[in-house]
């Protein structure tokens, strides 16, 4: 199940979305060693999301086009599957297609208040930043492609601690189905305690795969440390 952790806002409601960054996607181990790179970068309200390993080689893409704030259609390729997908959200709707093994499967559904994709998660929380210091606990629909469907999830504060000399506080995402949340883990987003709420890490399944010793490719669960762009890299990417 696809279900790549970070970066969303809500579709029926204004909010600022995420500036352009990047970050290195590494295995969750004490080596940490460089798996993949992440970069986002927007322009004109489209959005690019690109994953490539340390050699250059791209692992999947996605591309988002907002309206205003409000998300029109999401598409990925999944280059290491071979599959693609996209969402498409229109006239209270929400119309999903996925591809896998040359078989297109499509799938439309009544959109709903608290709809999410991927890329909107971050700004969902710095928007409810508030409600979740209180202690509230929000309940969000996740669009998954490959299952063509919304998948429920819930995000509250976990706690406050240190990390790497660091003070954090650390925000949990959980799937509100408990028999999702027996295969999908919780993923968890390490914000800095600032004034700005800088998200340094998330820990948790990534959109890349990883290939077992088999061969096969399996879901990847690893650290996502994040940097902001260059500025010059920032100003090219935003710039309207």
């Amino acid at each position: 199940m696809r279900i790549f952790c970070f970066l969303v806002l809500l579709a029926s409601v204004s909010v600022v979305r995420a500036e352009s960054f990047s970050a290195d996607i590494l295995e969750n181990s004490p080596s940490k060693k460089l798996l993949f790179k992440f970069t986002r970068a927007e322009k004109d309200h489209h959005v690019v999301r690109t994953y490539v390993d340390p050699q250059g080689v791209r692992a999947a893409l996605e591309e988002l086009d907002y309206d205003g704030d409000v998300l029109k259609k999401a598409t990925l390729v999944q280059d290491q599957l071979g599959q693609k997908g996209s969402i498409t959200v229109s006239n209270g709707r929400i119309n999903f297609e996925y591809t896998k093994d040359g078989v297109t499967k499509k799938a439309n559904l009544e959109l709903e208040s608290n709809f999410i994709v991927t890329d909107q998660v971050y700004p969902f929380v710095l928007k409810n930043w508030g409600a979740l210091m209180k202690g509230d606990s929000l309940t969000v629909r996740l669009g998954v492609m490959d299952r063509l469907e919304t998948v429920g999830f819930k995000f509250f504060k976990e706690n406050d601690e240190t990390v790497d000399g660091k003070p954090m506080t650390i925000i949990k995402m959980k799937p509100t189905s408990f028999l999702i949340a027996t295969v999908v883990h919780p993923i968890l987003f390490y914000f800095e305690k600032d004034d700005a709420h800088r998200l340094d890490k998330v820990v948790g399944r990534t959109l890349p795969k990883i290939k077992t010793s088999g061969g096969k490719w399996a879901d990847l669960e690893a650290i996502l440390k994040f940097y902001p762009l260059a500025v010059s890299e920032k100003k090219e990417s935003t710039d309207h």
